[in-house]
């Protein structure tokens, strides 16, 4: 379930876990403020265990989608409204809500990134969970959860040049790795 957290409350928890958070809010990272909404949306999720301290949770759903002659499909890049380009080199899929369902998630970002492919047959691969350190939030360590997924298809619905535009007015691009 999300919660409501403060910026300030989240300064303070921060800093006494020895985050730097005044590394935030420059170009390519996060501000608290964003942080907290994020939490407030279910977008993220707060934990602390004895091992790592303090650290959020993002859950995604991820599409491994492999054509046997063009290689894998990858989001190249983004580029946002204000016409910032993003660089992406990952599969395509996104953030799941708190307690939203791995499946339910899958038929959503489909729906907003794979359109194309709507109809489709989802097929469920895998869960993994990695920490890592947080480019957007430095110092403040990430536990990422993949839930994994391919879609019964030839690839060949997807052209080489493929590109939508996603529920927040940024552009996706994708394209094809071998």
């Amino acid at each position: 379930m999300a919660f409501v957290i403060s910026e300030e409350t989240l300064r303070i928890i921060f800093r006494e876990g020895g985050i730097p958070v005044d590394q935030w809010g420059v170009p390519g990272t996060r501000t608290l403020s964003q942080l907290a909404k994020d939490f407030a949306s279910g977008e993220r999720e707060l934990g602390w265990d004895a091992e790592h301290g303090w650290y959020q949770i993002v859950r995604l759903v991820r599409f491994i989608i492999v054509h046997p002659e063009k290689g894998t499909l990858f989001e190249s890049h983004q580029i946002e409204p204000g016409g910032n380009r993003l660089e992406r080199n990952q599969p395509p899929g996104g953030k799941m809500k708190t307690g939203e369902d791995p499946r339910l998630a899958a038929e959503r970002e489909r729906g907003e990134e794979l359109p194309i492919l709507k109809g489709k047959t989802l097929i469920t691969l895998d869960v993994s969970r990695t920490f890592k350190s947080s480019k957007s939030c430095p110092g403040l360590l990430s536990l990422f959860e993949y839930h994994d997924f391919s879609i019964e298809t030839s690839g060949d619905e997807i052209p080489d040049d493929y590109s939508v535009r996603d529920h927040d007015g940024k552009m996706l691009y994708f394209a094809w790795k071998k």
